[in-house]
C-alpha cells in the first residue's frame, strides 16, 4: 500500500506508520530514529561559505557601482533581486539542519517528518530556479553593456538577447510546471496526501540541470571571441579572460548538479541524495554572483590607495580613464620634442591622495628643478588664472649638453587660489 492511501487505515495504524521509518532499512541495519548520524557540520560549513562569499562579492560590487562609478543600471537591480533569492535558498538549507539534518538516510527518518523536509526542498527549488534565471539575465545584460557599442546591433547583440529570452522562458515554464503538476498542491511535498501528480518532478529536475549546464557553457564562451579581438595588450586580455573564467566553477557546479539529479532520480534513499542536489545548486548560485560582480571589483582598488600595489593584469578595465577625468583635465600640452615618462614609474600616492616625487639624489633633484629659461618655452600656452594645481604627469626633455630639465603638467582643481603656480 502506498503512503497516499494511509487515510484509509484505522487511526491507530496510521499513527504507527507515521512514527515508523520512512524506508525499509538494508539487511542488518537497525533504524536510528531518535539520533540518526548526519553531516550537519559539513552542510553548515558549505552553506556558510557560499553565503559569505556571495555577500562579500555583492557588497564590493555595490560599493564600486555606487561610490566609484556612481552609476547603476537595470542589471544591477536584477542582481539585487537574485541575491535576495540566494539568501532565501541558504535559509531553506539551514532550515533542513534543524529538522531531519543533512545526509541522513531515509530509514533513519520518521514518515511524519518527510513532509516538512520536502516542503523546504520545494520552496528552495523554486527560489533557486527564479534566482539563477535572474543572475543569468543580469550577466547577459552586463555582457551587452560592456561589449556592444551603442546603437550597434550585430550578431553578438542578437545572440545575447536570444539567450536571455530563452532562459526567461525556460525557467518560467519550469516553475509553472512544478507548481501545477500535482493535485492537490500539498501533494508536491507530502507523500501521505491523497491525490495524483501529472508530471514526474525528478525528470523535471534533471531537465532543468541539463538546460542549466548548456546555458552556463554558452554564457561563458559568448564573450571570449570579442575579448581576444580587442586591440589591447596581451596581458590585459589575459586579465579579462581570467575574470570571465570564474565561470568555469559555475560549469563544474552545474555538471555535478546534473550528476546528483540523476542519482536522486534513481535512488530510493531520497532524504540522503537530495542534499547533494541542494549543495551543488547553492554553489552554482554563488558562482553566478561572482561572474557578475568580479568585473566591477577592481575599480575599488584602482580608485583607492591600494591601486599601486594591485596587479595590472587583474585590473584591465579599471585603468580606462573615465569621462569625469577627461572633463576635468587641464590644458593640452604639445608632445613634439618631448619624451613622456610614465607617471606610475616616478610617482606614488601621498597621504592626501596627491602624487609626490619619490626620493632622489641631490644631483637628480637639482636637474628636476624648473628654471626660468625652461618656463619661457611654454609662454605661448594659456595657463589657468586661479586654482590649486597638482602633479599628474612628468614630462622630460633634453636641453643643453649636460643635464635635463623637467616640466610638471598640472591640473586646476575646483578650489580657487590667487596663484597658478
Amino acid at each position: 500500500m502506498s503512503l497516499d492511501q494511509l487515510y484509509l487505515l484505522p487511526e491507530a495504524a496510521q499513527e504507527a506508520i507515521l512514527n515508523g521509518p520512512a524506508l525499509v532499512p538494508p539487511a542488518g541495519v537497525i533504524p536510528n530514529l531518535d539520533n540518526p548520524p548526519n553531516r550537519n557540520a559539513l552542510g553548515l560549513a558549505i552553506t556558510t561559505v557560499c553565503l559569505s562569499v556571495s555577500t562579500v562579492a555583492f557588497v564590493l560590487a555595490a560599493y564600486a557601482k555606487l561610490r566609484c562609478l556612481k552609476k547603476v543600471h537595470l542589471e544591477d537591480f536584477i542582481l539585487f533581486s537574485g541575491y535576495g533569492l540566494l539568501v532565501g535558498v541558504c535559509y531553506c538549507i539551514y532550515e533542513v539542519s534543524t529538522g531531519v539534518g543533512y545526509f541522513v538516510h531515509q530509514w533513519d527518518v520518521r514518515v511524519k517528518d518527510i513532509a516538512h523536509m520536502f516542503y523546504i526542498v520545494h520552496v528552495g527549488s523554486i527560489l533557486y530556479s527564479v534566482g539563477i534565471m535572474l543572475f543569468k539575465v543580469a550577466i547577459i545584460l552586463q555582457w551587452v553593456r560592456i561589449f556592444v557599442p551603442r546603437k550597434v546591433k550585430g550578431p553578438f547583440y542578437w545572440t545575447c538577447h536570444t539567450l536571455l529570452w530563452i532562459n526567461v522562458l525556460l525557467y518560467s515554464i519550469i516553475v509553472i510546471i512544478i507548481c501545477t503538476s500535482c493535485k492537490p498542491f500539498k501533494k508536491l511535498w507530502d507523500p501521505t496526501a491523497p491525490g495524483r501528480c501529472s508530471a514526474d518532478r525528478e525528470i523535471i529536475d534533471i531537465s532543468t540541470a541539463v538546460g542549466n549546464l548548456i546555458s552556463d557553457l554558452i554564457i561563458l564562451l559568448l564573450p571570449q571571441r570579442v575579448v581576444w579581438k580587442l586591440q589591447i595588450k596581451t596581458r590585459k586580455k589575459i586579465g579579462i579572460a581570467f575574470i570571465f573564467f570564474v565561470g568555469i566553477f559555475a560549469i563544474i557546479s552545474a555538471g555535478f548538479r546534473v550528476d546528483s539529479s540523476i542519482s536522486f532520480y534513481k535512488s530510493v534513499d531520497k532524504t540522503y541524495d537530495i542534499n547533494a542536489v541542494a549543495f551543488w545548486g547553492i554553489s552554482e548560485l554563488t558562482c553566478a554572483m561572482l561572474i557578475y560582480c568580479v568585473p566591477s571589483i577592481p575599480k575599488i582598488f584602482r580608485d583607492s590607495r591600494l591601486s599601486i600595489k594591485f596587479p595590472a593584469v587583474l585590473t584591465p578595465w579599471s585603468r580606462i580613464p573615465s569621462k569625469k577625468t577627461n572633463s576635468e583635465s587641464g590644458p593640452s600640452w604639445p608632445s613634439s620634442g618631448v619624451k613622456r615618462l610614465p607617471l606610475d614609474s616616478m610617482c606614488e600616492p601621498n597621504y592626501d591622495n596627491r602624487p609626490s616625487m619619490r626620493q632622489y639624489g641631490s644631483e637628480e633633484a637639482k636637474n628636476l628643478q624648473l628654471d626660468e629659461a625652461y618656463g619661457q618655452m611654454f609662454n605661448h600656452l594659456d595657463y589657468p588664472e586661479t586654482g590649486i594645481l597638482r602633479t599628474t604627469e612628468i614630462v622630460a626633455a633634453e636641453e643643453g649638453h649636460s643635464y635635463q630639465h623637467a616640466k610638471v603638467l598640472q591640473h586646476q582643481s575646483s578650489w580657487n587660489s590667487n596663484s597658478a603656480w
